[in-house]
């Protein structure tokens, strides 16, 4: 699981909510909002219904506003509920391997068993190799140089 990923779609999912149940009083708050300004800055107009100016001056009706804004806010949503989904399917990125090779020596003296791993060790590491060539992981100059490695 992502916990920013989940997260976030709960912040985003508790604010569309939110959102949507609160459209209407928004939209009201909006336009008082408005008809300040118009009363504030020419106060020569007088809005006796502020209804009908706003409809009279081609502005829609509050009902229709707070329709298509609960619409945003239902799409709002569901790309919350995507979020969550992603964040609750998706596992945590794998960390990224070191490509350089580290080798420890050993101060034991080598024996058959240990010559015998070795070999077995090292067609096995060949093989990876290949594969990691035949994916395009690696170049054919860092496969010759590591396949080299592996010979010795």
């Amino acid at each position: 699981m992502r916990l920013a990923e989940l997260t976030l779609g709960f912040l985003v999912v508790l604010f569309s909510i939110l959102g949507y149940q609160y459209s209407s009083s928004l939209v009201d708050a909006a336009q008082h909002m408005m008809s300040d300004f118009v009363t504030a800055f020419f106060p020569t107009i007088k809005l006796q219904n502020q209804q009908s100016y706003l409809l009279q001056t081609g502005y829609p009706s509050a009902e229709s506003i707070a329709k298509i804004i609960q619409v945003g806010f239902i799409a709002t949503t569901i790309i919350g509920v995507g979020c969550i989904c992603f964040g609750a399917i998706m596992k945590k990125p794998a960390s990224r391997q070191f490509s350089s090779i580290s080798l420890e020596t050993k101060l034991v003296p080598a024996t058959y068993e240990s010559i015998r791993d070795d070999r077995l060790t090292n067609s096995k590491s060949i093989s990876i190799l290949k594969e990691r060539l035949a994916r395009g992981e690696i170049t054919e100059r860092e496969f010759e140089k590591l396949q080299r490695f592996f010979e010795k």
